[in-house]
Protein backbone atom coordinates (compact mmCIF):
# COMPACT_ATOMS: atom_id res chain seq x y z
CA UNK A 1 0.00 0.00 0.00
CA UNK A 2 2.46 2.36 1.38
CA UNK A 3 4.50 1.30 -2.15
CA UNK A 4 1.65 2.60 -4.28
CA UNK A 5 1.11 5.52 -2.65
CA UNK A 6 4.70 6.43 -3.24
CA UNK A 7 4.63 5.36 -6.60
CA UNK A 8 1.43 7.49 -7.12
CA UNK A 9 2.75 10.30 -6.12
CA UNK A 10 6.07 10.30 -7.67
CA UNK A 11 4.47 9.85 -10.92
CA UNK A 12 2.14 12.92 -10.41
CA UNK A 13 5.20 15.11 -9.49
CA UNK A 14 7.00 13.31 -13.17
CA UNK A 15 3.90 14.50 -14.86
CA UNK A 16 3.46 18.02 -13.82
CA UNK A 17 6.94 18.53 -14.14
CA UNK A 18 6.65 17.56 -17.81
CA UNK A 19 4.14 19.61 -18.47
CA UNK A 20 5.87 22.42 -16.62
CA UNK A 21 9.00 21.40 -18.95
CA UNK A 22 6.48 21.23 -22.13
CA UNK A 23 5.02 24.79 -21.86
CA UNK A 24 6.01 27.52 -24.55
CA UNK A 25 6.42 30.31 -21.21
CA UNK A 26 6.60 29.75 -17.42
CA UNK A 27 4.72 32.69 -15.16
CA UNK A 28 5.99 32.06 -11.57
CA UNK A 29 6.03 34.06 -8.37
CA UNK A 30 9.19 33.72 -6.34
CA UNK A 31 10.32 34.60 -2.86
CA UNK A 32 13.82 34.04 -3.32
CA UNK A 33 13.65 30.34 -1.86
CA UNK A 34 17.00 28.45 -3.75
CA UNK A 35 14.75 25.58 -4.30
CA UNK A 36 13.26 27.91 -7.20
CA UNK A 37 16.63 28.48 -9.37
CA UNK A 38 16.44 24.98 -10.58
CA UNK A 39 12.94 25.24 -12.34
CA UNK A 40 14.89 28.32 -14.11
CA UNK A 41 17.70 26.46 -14.98
CA UNK A 42 16.45 23.62 -16.39
CA UNK A 43 13.80 25.35 -18.73
CA UNK A 44 15.14 27.56 -21.21
CA UNK A 45 11.93 29.28 -22.10
CA UNK A 46 10.13 32.38 -21.74
CA UNK A 47 9.77 33.34 -17.93
CA UNK A 48 7.43 36.01 -16.10
CA UNK A 49 8.41 36.20 -12.72
CA UNK A 50 6.32 38.24 -10.32
CA UNK A 51 8.25 39.11 -7.23
CA UNK A 52 7.82 41.42 -4.18
CA UNK A 53 11.41 43.02 -4.98
CA UNK A 54 13.99 43.61 -7.57
CA UNK A 55 15.96 40.63 -9.10
CA UNK A 56 18.82 41.67 -7.54
CA UNK A 57 17.27 41.30 -3.91
CA UNK A 58 15.78 37.71 -4.30
CA UNK A 59 19.24 36.41 -3.21
CA UNK A 60 19.23 34.02 -5.87
CA UNK A 61 22.07 32.27 -8.48
CA UNK A 62 24.15 35.37 -9.97
CA UNK A 63 23.76 33.92 -13.45
CA UNK A 64 19.92 34.18 -13.25
CA UNK A 65 19.51 37.87 -11.31
CA UNK A 66 21.73 38.79 -14.44
CA UNK A 67 19.56 37.12 -16.82
CA UNK A 68 16.10 38.31 -15.08
CA UNK A 69 17.87 41.83 -15.10
CA UNK A 70 18.37 41.79 -18.91
CA UNK A 71 14.76 41.57 -19.23
CA UNK A 72 12.09 44.20 -18.99
CA UNK A 73 11.47 45.27 -15.79
CA UNK A 74 7.65 46.38 -14.30
CA UNK A 75 6.90 48.12 -11.30
CA UNK A 76 3.36 46.88 -10.20
CA UNK A 77 2.06 50.08 -8.47
CA UNK A 78 -1.24 51.57 -7.70
CA UNK A 79 -2.71 53.11 -10.58
CA UNK A 80 -2.51 56.94 -11.12
CA UNK A 81 -5.39 59.40 -12.11
CA UNK A 82 -3.95 58.57 -15.60
CA UNK A 83 -4.15 54.62 -15.57
CA UNK A 84 -7.59 55.06 -13.46
CA UNK A 85 -9.16 57.18 -16.38
CA UNK A 86 -7.99 54.90 -19.25
CA UNK A 87 -9.50 51.36 -17.13
CA UNK A 88 -12.68 53.01 -16.73
CA UNK A 89 -12.67 54.30 -20.28
CA UNK A 90 -11.88 50.84 -22.13
CA UNK A 91 -14.47 48.99 -19.40
CA UNK A 92 -17.10 51.09 -19.73
CA UNK A 93 -16.18 50.42 -23.95
CA UNK A 94 -15.33 47.05 -24.07
CA UNK A 95 -17.31 45.13 -21.18
CA UNK A 96 -20.64 47.68 -20.61
CA UNK A 97 -20.89 48.83 -24.24
CA UNK A 98 -19.91 45.66 -25.99
CA UNK A 99 -21.75 43.47 -23.90
CA UNK A 100 -24.71 42.18 -25.86
CA UNK A 101 -21.33 40.90 -28.79
CA UNK A 102 -19.36 39.54 -25.96
CA UNK A 103 -21.37 37.22 -24.35
CA UNK A 104 -22.61 39.85 -21.18
CA UNK A 105 -20.10 40.04 -18.98
CA UNK A 106 -20.59 43.23 -17.92
CA UNK A 107 -23.14 42.94 -14.37
CA UNK A 108 -25.13 45.52 -15.60
CA UNK A 109 -26.56 43.62 -18.71
CA UNK A 110 -26.37 40.11 -17.17
CA UNK A 111 -29.11 41.75 -15.07
CA UNK A 112 -31.13 42.91 -17.47
CA UNK A 113 -29.73 46.64 -16.90
CA UNK A 114 -29.30 49.55 -19.80
CA UNK A 115 -26.40 51.58 -19.08
CA UNK A 116 -26.48 55.23 -20.36
CA UNK A 117 -23.62 57.18 -21.83
CA UNK A 118 -20.91 57.90 -20.27
CA UNK A 119 -19.07 60.99 -21.56
CA UNK A 120 -14.91 61.85 -21.47
CA UNK A 121 -15.56 64.58 -18.78
CA UNK A 122 -17.36 61.28 -17.09
CA UNK A 123 -14.61 59.49 -17.01
CA UNK A 124 -12.42 62.18 -16.50
CA UNK A 125 -14.46 63.56 -12.77
CA UNK A 126 -14.61 59.46 -12.42
CA UNK A 127 -10.50 59.20 -12.31
CA UNK A 128 -10.55 61.94 -9.63
CA UNK A 129 -13.03 60.93 -7.03
CA UNK A 130 -12.43 57.20 -7.57
CA UNK A 131 -9.74 54.96 -5.30
CA UNK A 132 -7.47 52.70 -6.82
CA UNK A 133 -8.88 49.01 -6.66
CA UNK A 134 -9.68 47.66 -10.20
CA UNK A 135 -12.06 45.41 -9.51
CA UNK A 136 -13.75 48.34 -7.44
CA UNK A 137 -13.31 50.77 -10.53
CA UNK A 138 -15.03 48.50 -12.37
CA UNK A 139 -18.07 47.95 -10.46
CA UNK A 140 -18.09 51.33 -10.01
CA UNK A 141 -18.31 52.03 -13.53
CA UNK A 142 -21.07 49.71 -14.06
CA UNK A 143 -23.01 51.96 -11.23
CA UNK A 144 -22.24 54.94 -12.93
CA UNK A 145 -23.70 54.03 -16.18
CA UNK A 146 -26.59 52.21 -15.17
CA UNK A 147 -27.31 55.77 -13.20
CA UNK A 148 -26.83 57.33 -16.52
CA UNK A 149 -29.40 55.13 -18.46
CA UNK A 150 -32.03 55.84 -15.69
CA UNK A 151 -31.49 59.82 -15.97
CA UNK A 152 -31.64 59.50 -19.13
CA UNK A 153 -35.07 57.92 -19.41
CA UNK A 154 -36.16 60.78 -16.90
CA UNK A 155 -34.63 63.59 -19.61
CA UNK A 156 -31.63 64.02 -17.92
CA UNK A 157 -28.14 63.23 -17.94
CA UNK A 158 -25.82 61.89 -15.28
CA UNK A 159 -24.20 64.59 -13.40
CA UNK A 160 -20.67 65.21 -11.48
CA UNK A 161 -23.00 65.03 -8.35
CA UNK A 162 -24.16 61.79 -9.50
CA UNK A 163 -20.91 60.46 -9.95
CA UNK A 164 -20.13 61.57 -6.01
CA UNK A 165 -22.86 60.24 -4.69
CA UNK A 166 -21.54 56.77 -5.78
CA UNK A 167 -18.37 56.96 -5.38
CA UNK A 168 -18.99 58.04 -2.00
CA UNK A 169 -20.67 54.13 -1.57
CA UNK A 170 -17.40 52.87 -2.92
CA UNK A 171 -14.20 54.72 -1.66
CA UNK A 172 -12.95 56.38 1.96
CA UNK A 173 -11.96 60.39 1.02
CA UNK A 174 -11.91 61.31 4.36
CA UNK A 175 -8.74 59.86 5.92
CA UNK A 176 -6.26 60.55 2.60
CA UNK A 177 -3.11 61.69 3.70
CA UNK A 178 -1.76 64.35 1.12
CA UNK A 179 1.21 64.27 0.00
CA UNK A 180 3.32 67.56 -0.93
CA UNK A 181 3.93 65.57 -4.77
CA UNK A 182 -0.06 65.78 -5.52
CA UNK A 183 0.20 69.58 -4.44
CA UNK A 184 2.79 70.66 -6.92
CA UNK A 185 1.04 68.27 -9.85
CA UNK A 186 -1.86 69.75 -9.23
CA UNK A 187 -0.98 73.64 -9.67
CA UNK A 188 1.79 72.90 -12.27
CA UNK A 189 -1.16 71.72 -14.31
CA UNK A 190 -3.64 74.68 -13.23
CA UNK A 191 -1.08 77.17 -14.31
CA UNK A 192 0.75 75.35 -17.04
CA UNK A 193 4.07 75.39 -15.27
CA UNK A 194 6.62 73.32 -14.99
CA UNK A 195 7.99 70.83 -11.89
CA UNK A 196 10.91 72.95 -12.36
CA UNK A 197 9.57 76.25 -12.94
CA UNK A 198 7.84 75.77 -10.09
CA UNK A 199 10.83 75.01 -7.65
CA UNK A 200 13.40 76.96 -9.02
CA UNK A 201 13.98 80.58 -8.96
CA UNK A 202 11.92 82.35 -11.75
CA UNK A 203 9.72 84.94 -10.27
CA UNK A 204 7.51 86.05 -13.51
CA UNK A 205 4.20 86.59 -12.48
CA UNK A 206 2.22 83.39 -13.52
CA UNK A 207 5.37 81.28 -11.74
CA UNK A 208 5.33 83.17 -8.84
CA UNK A 209 2.02 82.78 -8.06
CA UNK A 210 1.73 79.36 -8.61
CA UNK A 211 4.45 78.77 -6.14
CA UNK A 212 2.80 81.00 -3.52
CA UNK A 213 -0.16 78.74 -4.07
CA UNK A 214 1.07 75.56 -3.70
CA UNK A 215 3.21 76.37 -0.67
CA UNK A 216 0.36 78.01 1.36
CA UNK A 217 -1.76 74.81 0.38
CA UNK A 218 1.33 72.42 1.11
CA UNK A 219 1.24 73.87 4.29
CA UNK A 220 -2.36 73.77 4.91
CA UNK A 221 -3.07 70.33 3.79
CA UNK A 222 -0.01 68.04 3.93
CA UNK A 223 1.06 68.87 7.63
CA UNK A 224 4.41 69.89 6.93
CA UNK A 225 6.54 71.81 8.70
CA UNK A 226 8.11 75.34 6.70
CA UNK A 227 11.37 73.95 6.56
CA UNK A 228 9.98 70.68 5.32
CA UNK A 229 8.23 72.45 2.59
CA UNK A 230 10.64 74.76 1.83
CA UNK A 231 13.20 71.71 1.58
CA UNK A 232 10.41 70.55 -1.27
CA UNK A 233 10.72 74.03 -3.45
CA UNK A 234 14.07 73.72 -3.92
CA UNK A 235 15.36 73.97 -0.48
CA UNK A 236 14.15 77.78 0.22
CA UNK A 237 14.18 78.52 3.78
CA UNK A 238 11.55 79.51 6.47
CA UNK A 239 11.40 83.02 5.84
CA UNK A 240 10.65 82.74 1.78
CA UNK A 241 8.29 80.10 2.88
CA UNK A 242 6.15 82.38 5.19
CA UNK A 243 6.62 84.95 2.99
CA UNK A 244 4.73 82.82 0.37
CA UNK A 245 2.04 81.85 2.71
CA UNK A 246 1.15 85.09 4.18
CA UNK A 247 1.45 86.51 0.28
CA UNK A 248 -1.69 84.08 -0.19
CA UNK A 249 -3.47 84.92 2.89
CA UNK A 250 -3.38 88.75 1.51
CA UNK A 251 -4.78 87.53 -1.66
CA UNK A 252 -7.69 85.77 -0.06
CA UNK A 253 -8.38 88.72 1.90
CA UNK A 254 -8.72 90.76 -1.03
CA UNK A 255 -10.06 88.64 -3.57
CA UNK A 256 -13.12 86.54 -3.04
CA UNK A 257 -12.50 84.78 -6.21
CA UNK A 258 -9.29 83.49 -4.58
CA UNK A 259 -10.70 81.38 -1.89
CA UNK A 260 -13.41 79.97 -4.32
CA UNK A 261 -10.49 78.62 -6.51
CA UNK A 262 -8.06 77.32 -3.34
CA UNK A 263 -11.70 75.37 -2.74
CA UNK A 264 -11.58 74.06 -6.06
CA UNK A 265 -7.98 73.03 -6.21
CA UNK A 266 -8.57 70.96 -2.41
CA UNK A 267 -11.15 69.43 -3.99
CA UNK A 268 -8.54 68.36 -6.94
CA UNK A 269 -5.72 67.67 -4.75
CA UNK A 270 -8.11 65.84 -2.38
CA UNK A 271 -9.56 63.63 -5.24
CA UNK A 272 -6.20 63.22 -6.81
CA UNK A 273 -4.27 61.14 -3.30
Amino acid sequence: MAADVCKNYIDKAESAAESHMAADALLAAVTGDKSDEAEFIRNNKKVVIAADRAPKDLSMDERLTSRFNAGMLCLVAEPSYEMKYKILQRYYENTIVAAPEAGDDSLLAAYGGDGGHLTDEHFKHMAEVSGTNIRELESFCERCAGEAGDREREGGELTFDDIDAIASQYFDTSAKKINVQTVQSVIEEQYGVTHEELIGPRRNANIAKARHIAIYLAIEMCEMTTTAVGAEFGNRNHSTVSTSYKKVQKMIQEDRTVTEDLKSLRDKITLRS
